[in-house]
């Protein structure tokens, strides 16, 4: 069987009913929320600052970002980000209210309450955030939690179109975003999906989310991320966030959507990247060459 290929269009059904059979049916017991800590690590801004002069350059700027934030940063337009205007312009994201980057997301059905960026963890003062959106209802709803893809070095949580009509079958929908392997290697992907899964159980009755119907969906590189999800629910070997310490970090199922299972048979299928090559999507994200 190929490591790597997309499903064709029955077997994509059969995934999604399986997935919202599993869903509707599974049990799992919840916990009460508690306060979210905070942990303190190094800088992002540092890790960016790759020759300590106290500036990020263009050259700088990791690629996964809007270039335009560069710009937006960038107060006095001198071509660089001082460490102040970096911490001027997260506090000003901050003020922005809730769904101002709407014009860069798909339509949602109407009714949809949105809530954009929420922080359900913060790395040194990376703060990372989800989305989570909610469709009308009059009873706790089971939740869907996407991972974007992107070889887990690119991509968005705005990608939603190919989830987002679940909100039209009585689902409320996440989407995560994690670190990328230009910040933080190996399993530190893993570990910041399950940090969301934590934080949206711990407070799944502040948004009428019913934590006992939690599923995972991703595509490529998300659906390796939602593989591990799954893999490890009954473990806790990757729930090294605090807030996982206060709610389960489980899910009652998952929709690996053409994700990769074998990094070491990547080649298997001809294309253009040589997946053994030390700079490939799969060697970043581990932090070596996978062979």
């Amino acid at each position: 069987m190929p490591v790597r290929q997309r499903p064709n269009i029955l077997i994509s059904r059969c995934l999604i009913v399986a997935f919202s059979v599993t869903l509707l049916a599974s049990p799992l017991v919840s916990q009460e929320p508690k306060q979210n800590p905070a942990k303190q690590t190094p800088s992002v801004f540092d890790g960016w600052d790759k020759n300590n002069d106290g500036f990020v350059t263009r050259s700088e700027f990791p690629t996964r970002l809007p270039q335009r934030n560069f710009s937006l940063a960038d107060a006095n337009k001198d071509g660089k980000i001082s460490r102040k205007e970096d911490s001027d312009f997260r506090s000003r994201l901050k003020q922005q209210p809730k769904g101002w980057e709407g014009a860069n997301l798909p339509k949602l059905p109407e009714g949809t309450v949105t809530f954009r960026n929420l922080i359900y963890e913060i790395v040194g003062d990376r703060e990372l955030p989800l989305d989570l959106y909610i469709p009308k209802h009059d009873k706790p709803l089971p939740l869907v939690i996407w991972i974007h893809g992107g070889g887990w070095k690119s991509g968005s949580k705005n990608g939603i179109n190919r989830c987002r009509k679940l909100l039209e079958h009585g689902y409320a929908l996440a989407s995560v975003e994690y670190r990328l392997s230009g910040e933080a290697i190996f399993p530190a992907a893993v570990e910041d999906c399950k940090a969301a899964v934590s934080f949206l159980r711990l407070n799944a009755k502040k948004y009428q989310l019913d934590p006992k119907r939690f599923g995972a969906w991703g595509s490529s590189a998300g659906g390796h991320l939602v593989a591990m999800l799954g893999t490890t629910s009954d473990g806790d070997d990757f729930d090294t966030h605090p807030v996982c310490k206060q709610a389960s970090s489980s899910v009652q199922a998952v929709c690996n959507y053409f994700g990769p299972s074998d990094f070491l048979r990547m080649n298997d299928i001809p294309g253009k990247i040589d997946h053994d090559a030390d700079d490939s999507p799969e060697s970043l994200f581990l932090g070596g060459p996978i062979q």
